[in-house]
């Protein structure tokens, strides 16, 4: 890469919130190298709020699938408003992101290596780490870049404005005098959720203490929290599908504790 001019890199991670955090730590790296470059992040409309709070993040860039960017013509559409990327990281390496990391004309394209996938041959560095634990996977894929062992760790920064309407959400409720553990019931896999007995276990096993509990999450968690409600009155503080991403940010910022609770865990 020429020393004359910004260096640009661009990560691509069309996957699920936590997958974008993960990259965090790649982000980080990206950085501690290259402080001066720029560093694009590439993502869905649902991921978007976690990259904008990466610190090391320069720009988010929200790739839609179904509807602007569809198809072939609309990944050329997108791709077309990328200039002079040095290096592109199409995270996880799926088709759709080695397709669209060669078009946007970057002179390397690092992934992972996919025993299954047809678009491998895009990339100019395909790395061998399936047996890394996976943030150290992601991490891993600057290496061919800066030659040296990656020591960044994930990153994430909740705005100020985020902290603020958190605060006042969580004191309006009447719930700024105690010490909160936030609790999220549910997870993409239902086999793995609490039931509504659990929950109300754990609940009342906190409120013999001079905590209280935060639910949050999803819509699949609001029938299940009503039941608790029926069961042993509003004894919690329920945020579920109260925040978007960032401003569930703020609220876990201001709890002590927070959990996902996984039927593994508890039986």
């Amino acid at each position: 890469m020429g020393k004359n001019r910004q260096k640009t890199f661009v990560v691509i991670n069309l996957a699920y919130i936590g997958d974008v955090m993960v990259c965090s730590a790649l982000c980080e790296e990206i950085k501690k190298n290259y402080p001066e470059s720029k560093l694009i992040f590439v993502t869905n409309n649902i991921s978007a709020q976690v990259a904008e709070g990466i610190p090391s993040v320069d720009e988010v860039r929200i790739f839609d699938k179904k509807k602007e960017h569809r198809g072939l013509l609309g990944l050329l559409k997108f791709a077309s408003t990328f200039k002079d990327v040095d290096v592109c990281f199409p995270v996880h390496s799926y088709d759709r992101g080695n397709l669209l990391a060669f078009l946007t004309g970057a002179r390397r394209r690092i992934s992972n290596k996919q025993e299954k996938n047809l678009t491998r041959f895009l990339l100019t560095d395909c790395l061998n780490t399936d047996s890394i634990h996976v943030v150290d996977r992601t991490l891993e894929l600057v290496v061919p870049v800066t030659g040296k062992k990656p020591e960044s760790s994930m990153n994430y920064r909740v705005k100020d404005e985020y902290s603020k309407r958190a605060f006042d959400m969580i004191k309006e409720q009447g719930y700024d005098k105690y010490e909160l553990i936030a609790l999220c019931t549910n997870t993409k896999n239902p086999v793995k959720d609490w039931n509504a007995k659990e929950a109300a276990e754990f609940i009342k096993l906190v409120n013999k203490s001079e905590r209280r509990v935060v639910w949050v999450g999803t819509s699949n968690s609001a029938e299940m929290a009503e039941e608790v409600e029926n069961n042993i009155g509003d004894v919690f503080l329920n945020l579920i599908n109260k925040t978007d991403i960032a401003l569930l940010g703020g609220v876990l910022k201001i709890a002590k504790l927070w959990l996902v609770l996984i039927r593994e865990q508890c039986i």
